[in-house]
Order: structure tokens, then C-alpha cells, then sequence
């Protein structure tokens, strides 16, 4: 057979599979609670005692080009009907608020899924009353984040400064020279990505049970609500300086955006930033950055230059 004529047969069932896919969303049938547990029941049977059978059914559908679609399906099905379920036996058992509740994985993650993108929205979400949702401290627990908030706040700091100091102190005593407490104010800005979520302590990813089409269901959370606090954060941008005369990093400030960040607001956060370590002894002689649009923008407005660098020769 021609190439062209094996595209067309792939095309085609391709074509087949999305039909397949799209009758299957129309004829999906929404089940209540008791429905709901009678099929979770039924599914963990058919996984349990009759594997065999159903891999018949893949077999068979197989040829007709659409096993890997029904094994799909089944998994989806079966996976939404456990963390379902799952979530379900939270909201019985944790109905009396105590901080001793006991949450499964289920919870947690959909839970952090509103929780990474606007802390003020989930308490918010939280303070309703409509479901039963972990306090901070146990999100927090997950993510290592028992961190200070965003904005040049001396809090975030002045931990990190007194064992700058002891540092210091030590140098000379091992008799070094002794540090000039000047450095350079290093910042980067990075995009949220709402289905992931980093932890500091473990040093890992942690996964967001939330899909785009539920995110959105959550929508008037975050527009009723005026606060800008509230905004669901899309940048951030994370400052830390480091001390030019010895190798100690201060992990600085960082400051969330709702959108892109531009040169005005990178200026303000760095503004604010220089003041904090100026305040706390710390001075700041060099800026280091990537040669994002915005940063170069800063760059060239703060250093009276505008259109492309001049290129000296030598």
C-alpha cells in the first residue's frame, strides 16, 4: 500500500476516535451520591476479580482501533470515582473543624490548587463554610512554606541578618578579613504554573488535583471578592543579595503579580528592596538580572539610555 493511503487509514481512525470521544462525553449521565458509591463498588469488582474479562474487552476493541481510548475511559472513570469518593469521606469525617482532622491526598491537592494562586482566596473559600477545607498550617505542612509573605516586610529578613552578623563576627575571628556588608541584589521573575507546586523542604513537586475546567468553576471566588489580595498570582519575582567580601546569601523579599510584570513594577520592587537592606545595615553596589524585555527596559530608563546600547570599541 501507497504511504499516502496508510495517512488516510490513521487519519481515519483517528477521525473515528475523537467521535468515539466526543459521544461518550455527550452521553455521560451525572450520578448522586448513592449512584456515585454503587459504581465505585462496581468498578473496584471488575479491577479486583475479573482483570481477565476485561482484558478481553481491550483485545476486542483493539481491533477496531479503539482499545487504548477504552482504557482511558476505564481509568479516568475509575480514578475520578475513587478521589471522589475519597473526598467525600473527608468532608463526613471532618465536619467538626478540629485541628486535629486527618486528610487524605485527595483533599490536600485540590485544596493547594486554590491555595498556590491566592492564599486570601482560600480563606475566603474556607470562611463560606460550603466545605470542610485544611487550615493554612496544614497546606503549609506540604509545601514547606511556613514562610513569610510577599512585600519588603523586615520579618522576612531579619532572621537571615542576625546570622549575617554572627557570620561576620566568626570571620574575624578565624582571621579574615572583616565584611564590608556590601553585595549585589540578584532577581529573577518566574511563571506560576498552576498544576505544579515546589517544596522547599523535601525538594520536590507536588501535583494539583485541578483541572483547568474545574479552576474556572471557582471563578466568582476570585471576582466578587475586590481585595487585590485576592488575585489569583501569575508572576513572582524573588530577590536575594549576596555579599561581595564572603560567600553568605541573604534570601530576600519577593512580590507577586496578577500579570506581566513590567518595568515600572520591577522598579518599585527593586526600590523597595535596597531600602529594606539599607535599613538592616546591608548596602547594595551591583544589580544582576536576565536580559528579559522588562529588565532591559529598567535598565536603559534608570541609566539614562533609550533604543539599543551604544557598542564602544576596546
Amino acid at each position: 500500500m501507497s504511504p499516502a493511503s496508510q495517512e488516510k487509514r490513521k487519519n481515519n481512525q483517528k477521525n473515528e476516535r475523537n467521535n468515539l470521544k466526543r459521544k461518550v462525553m455527550q452521553d455521560a449521565v451525572s450520578l448522586d451520591d448513592h449512584q456515585s458509591d454503587e459504581m465505585s463498588s462496581i468498578a473496584s469488582t471488575i479491577e479486583t476479580n475479573h482483570q481477565e474479562e476485561l482484558q478481553k474487552l481491550y483485545d476486542e476493541a483493539e481491533k477496531h482501533g479503539v482499545g487504548h481510548l477504552m482504557k482511558e475511559i476505564w481509568k479516568e472513570d475509575v480514578e475520578s470515582h475513587c478521589e471522589r469518593e475519597q473526598f467525600h469521606i473527608d468532608q463526613k469525617k471532618n465536619r467538626s473543624g478540629s485541628k486535629a482532622n486527618n486528610w487524605s491526598i485527595i483533599t490536600i491537592r485540590m485544596a493547594l490548587a486554590v491555595y498556590s494562586r491566592s492564599p486570601a482566596a482560600y480563606d475566603a473559600l474556607k470562611s463560606f463554610g460550603i466545605l470542610n477545607l485544611p487550615c493554612r498550617s496544614t497546606l503549609q505542612s506540604y509545601t514547606g512554606a511556613f514562610l513569610h509573605g510577599p512585600g519588603a516586610h523586615s520579618d522576612c529578613i531579619e532572621q537571615q541578618v542576625a546570622q549575617f552578623v554572627l557570620h561576620c563576627q566568626q570571620r574575624v575571628l578565624n582571621g579574615k578579613q572583616e565584611s564590608k556588608k556590601d553585595g549585589v541584589l540578584i532577581f529573577d521573575e518566574v511563571k506560576v504554573i498552576s498544576r505544579l507546586m515546589w517544596n522547599s523542604r523535601s525538594q520536590t513537586l507536588i501535583g494539583l488535583s485541578m483541572r483547568h475546567d474545574e479552576m474556572l468553576s471557582l471563578a466568582d471566588i476570585f471576582q466578587t471578592l475586590s481585595s487585590s489580595s485576592v488575585e489569583q498570582t501569575s508572576y513572582i519575582m524573588q530577590f536575594l543579595w549576596r555579599d561581595l567580601t564572603s560567600d553568605f546569601d541573604i534570601i530576600g523579599p519577593y512580590f507577586t503579580s496578577s500579570n506581566t510584570m513590567d518595568s515600572k513594577f520591577s522598579l518599585a520592587c527593586i526600590l523597595e528592596t535596597v531600602k529594606l537592606f539599607q535599613l538592616h545595615g546591608l548596602s547594595t553596589s551591583l544589580l544582576v538580572c536576565d536580559g528579559a524585555s522588562s529588565n532591559l527596559s529598567l535598565i536603559k530608563a534608570t541609566h539614562g539610555h533609550s533604543g539599543v546600547y551604544p557598542i564602544l570599541n576596546g
